[in-house]
């Protein structure tokens, strides 16, 4: 009997081990990513502002593509008043709620206002490269866009001259576009 007890007991000690390095590597794991992140990111209220422009941005693309799906036809600021865009949900979740349409105009200036704070937020943030992270010029082009759908001209021009002053993206004359576009290189073109 004494054997027994004697035997579970260095197996009940096996396995408190066990579990005791386990815990003890999870915890050193954990504090190396922390460390890590702490390094890669010290700037956390750059990064808290990049984030926020990148979200703005989506919103506003997200609204941009939707009005002009199903959305009246911008004519003028006048019809924009009374004309139906798509609803607004201003909510974080899905809620089982019924949306009434917003009007062009209320959908637009949703549009400006999130693309004027992304810009803003972008100047502001961490700088991220890449073609698949908004940026401050991606939120400038998709303004112009707006203001040009919404027949705001001097906008667009105003607009485009900043980007053109503040871009560090190389710009490529349209001239030069087809070499590109006859090239062998090119996998997929409609």
């Amino acid at each position: 009997h004494y054997q027994d007890i004697k035997s579970e007991q260095s197996r009940l000690d096996v396995l408190i081990n066990h579990a005791i390095d386990h815990l003890s590597e999870t915890y050193h794991l954990t504090y190396e990513r922390a460390s890590e992140l702490y390094e890669l990111d010290e700037d956390i209220e750059g990064v808290k502002n990049r984030l926020l422009g990148e979200s703005l941005f989506m919103r506003a693309l997200s609204y941009f593509y939707l009005v002009n799906l199903y959305g009246e036809p911008y004519e003028s600021a006048a019809q924009a008043k009374t004309a139906l865009g798509v609803p607004i949900n201003e909510n974080v979740g899905v809620e089982a709620n019924v949306y009434n349409r917003a009007t062009l105009d209320v959908n637009y200036t949703l549009m400006e206002e999130d693309l004027k704070a992304a810009i803003t937020y972008f100047e502001k943030g961490q700088k991220k490269g890449g073609i698949y992270r908004p940026n401050k010029d991606a939120a400038l082009l998709l303004l112009s866009r707006v203001y040009l759908y919404q027949k705001k001209y001097d906008d667009v021009i105003t607009v485009v001259d900043d980007l053109l002053k503040t871009t560090e993206t190389e710009i490529i004359p349209y001239s030069t576009l087809e070499k590109f576009i006859s090239s062998d290189d090119v996998v997929y073109k409609v």
